[in-house]
């Protein structure tokens, strides 16, 4: 169920993924998203 919770949070995030890149070039790269969960409230199915 937590790992659902957070794939319901990050489609939630606003705009388009797009891949990292560098002088046109895809690049690796690595971004956080906080995400805070509260025990009190449920709000999807």
């Amino acid at each position: 169920m937590f790992i659902d919770d957070i794939k319901y949070a990050a489609r939630k995030v606003k705009g388009k993924w797009k891949p990292a890149m560098q002088n046109g070039i895809p690049v690796d790269s690595k971004f956080v998203m906080k995400v805070n969960f509260s025990h009190k409230t449920y709000d999807h199915d």
